[in-house]
């Protein structure tokens, strides 16, 4: 019975130009994320929203919060068309387009720094 003797694994870093795609696709992913949230805060502020009119089948009662803040009817209440929860869709909205800006940018310098040769030192000979 004769142990198999492995050499340990040694770190191997992955290249730049592999962390610069990886993270170009983390950035990809965040500004799906961004546009989405910017798509769900301007359809709840300018979207129309509850029972039709009795005399028109096609009308809604409840107009945008953005065209109408405040409605003189009730049954134009709704939990998520209060500017409370819009704000918090909106700080939602500006914190992923903030990553992901961050993130595109963190990318590109990788990318550059890929196909960069780095720094020449001079041969002393």
């Amino acid at each position: 019975m004769t142990a198999d003797k492995t050499a340990p694994v040694a770190f191997v870093p992955r290249s730049v130009s592999e962390d610069a795609r990886r993270v170009g696709r983390a950035a990809f992913i965040l500004m799906l994320l961004a546009a989405a949230a910017w798509g769900w805060f301007g359809y709840l502020m300018l979207a129309p929203w509850g029972p039709t009119d009795m005399s028109s089948t096609s009308e809604l009662l409840c107009r945008g919060v953005l065209i109408e803040p405040l409605p003189g009817n009730n049954e134009c209440h709704s939990d998520l068309r209060q500017w409370t929860p819009l704000l918090g869709i909106l700080a939602l909205a500006v914190i992923t387009s903030v990553a992901a800006s961050a993130t595109t940018v963190y990318s590109m310098v990788l990318s550059r720094l890929a196909r960069s040769d780095g720094p020449s030192i001079p041969s002393q000979s």
